[in-house]
């Protein structure tokens, strides 16, 4: 199935949850935010939220510095 990640199209088989993806893809789970479809996904709930067809997905890295 098509869905969106981060702007971009992906396609991946349907009945995924937002973890397995994100494994999938390598990421490291606990330096990330996930919103789908403009609602952030608390992490709690990865496991049991299943992607669908055309879904948009952001993932967002927590990134440190400054002064």
């Amino acid at each position: 199935m098509r869905i969106t990640v981060n702007g971009k199209e992906e396609h991946l088989p349907r009945g995924m949850d937002v973890e397995a993806f994100l494994q999938s893809k390598g990421v490291r789970l606990e330096e990330v935010v996930v919103e789908l479809n403009r609602e952030i996904i608390a992490r709690e709930k990865w496991r049991e939220t299943i992607i669908k067809e055309n879904d948009n997905l952001e993932i967002l890295h927590f990134m440190g510095g400054g002064k």
